[in-house]
């Protein structure tokens, strides 16, 4: 229980400074990146959200293999002298002593803020579930359903279907096996049939790219540092560019970026006159709210980089990000509790030497021998005696 206790206390103050660093490299390589295009920034904020996740780990996972190799190489040469101080414990260099009433506190707190957001999580898949429930079949028209056959096909979604829902302001995209695709109640009859093409072609964008799964997937994944702010700011990037990649597929395929844009407009003013409804985690077509920063990118053109730039960008980009999360990981400190012994253990009297005495045992044939603990206690103090100066007080003559 104590060792979870430190696993626990371990992973959070390594995590407090690690994901900072790695969210700040993480926007770096995404500004060295940028012209590669938002698929590519996608790729690099979703790779730092896996490594703010799994480096401070790194501290616990060097402790389990030091525990699980150690007792093999001492089965492995028997031969072997253990020389150990009696009662004393071994302290790494890496390791940050704390007492044990603080390393209970920190992890107490730790798991009150992962039940805190597991519940958080578990509440809004009830509320996507619930929503998923109450929705009911739609009538198209025969222009609609001729839209919606066409973004089917062109996206390879065939197995999509289109509900209405009354809790929705806006088209939202859910399910884990089989895509659904939700818009509100009259949404229909008051789009016209570019803003109804717009929405439809970006929704089974997402439903091409599993966005639903992979957002829970995230959601599920991030919850050991789902308490640092660096940590939303990692999520909201994933979506922005989320939004962008589903943009290009729309306007690439099925519509024409000008008409796009247009419909897009009107769509957000058509549902910011809509009553907010209850938060769930479906996917919907402004959840990242940087519909500014979607129309400025689809306007830009872009550059055409040669294939030797892009391998080289991409690959300085990711040698930065792994280097970063290696050299945090390896700077990493486990928590370990502060020994009772440790804490009242005296300093040596000034003018006395050392107490050099130990217990040594030595391993023969995989037996082990008795103690001899005068002859090893003779001869450190032998050693100590010429190693001293002369006119010490601790010198023996």
């Amino acid at each position: 229980m104590d060792d979870l206790v430190q696993l626990i206390a371990s992973y959070l103050v390594n995590s407090l400074w690690e994901v900072a660093v790695i969210g700040g490299a993480g926007w770096a390589v995404s500004r060295l990146l940028k012209r590669l295009g938002p698929g590519v920034q996608h790729i690099v904020w979703v790779a730092t959200l896996a490594l703010a996740v799994i480096t401070p780990a790194f501290p616990s996972c060097r402790s389990l293999l030091a525990s699980l190799c150690l007792p093999a190489i001492v089965h492995n040469h028997p031969a072997i002298t253990v020389v150990a101080a009696q009662g004393a414990r071994p302290v790494f260099s890496n390791s940050l002593v704390l007492p044990p009433f603080l390393i209970l506190a920190i992890s107490l707190l730790y798991l009150g803020t992962l039940v805190y957001f597991l519940a958080r999580l578990g509440w809004l898949l009830h509320c996507t579930t619930s929503l998923l429930r109450g929705a009911c079949p739609v009538s198209l028209g025969a222009e609609g359903d001729e839209l919606w056959s066409r973004c089917r096909q062109v996206l390879l979604v065939k197995d999509a279907r289109i509900l209405k829902s009354h809790r929705v302001a806006g088209p939202v995209t859910i399910g884990l096996i089989h895509p659904v695709l939700l818009v509100p109640e009259g949404f229909v009859k008051e789009c016209t049939s570019h803003d109804f093409l717009a929405a439809l072609a970006h929704e089974c964008a997402h439903m091409k790219r599993l966005d639903f799964q992979k957002n829970l997937f995230y959601e599920i994944a991030s919850l050991l540092i789902s308490f640092h702010p660096i940590t939303w700011v990692i999520k909201s990037q994933i979506a922005q560019t989320r939004e962008m990649i589903c943009d290009d597929m729309a306007t690439e395929k099925l519509i024409d970026s000008h008409t796009y844009t247009e419909s897009l407009l009107r769509l957000v003013v058509m549902m910011s006159l809509t009553a907010p409804v209850p938060t769930s985690s479906a996917i919907g077509i402004f959840d990242a709210n940087i519909l500014e920063k979607r129309i400025m990118m689809m306007k830009t053109k872009r550059q055409h980089l040669g294939s030797a730039v892009k391998y080289g960008m991409m690959i300085t980009g990711t040698l930065l990000l792994l280097m970063v999360a290696g050299g945090s990981g390896a700077m990493a400190r486990s928590v370990e509790t502060q020994s009772p012994a440790a804490s009242v253990t005296p300093a040596p009297a000034k003018g006395h030497s050392p107490n050099l005495d130990c217990t040594y045992w030595g391993f023969r044939n995989g037996s082990r021998t008795e103690p001899t603990e005068p002859r090893v206690a003779y001869h450190l103090n032998h050693a100590h005696n010429h190693l001293a100066t002369p006119g010490d007080p601790g010198l023996k003559q």
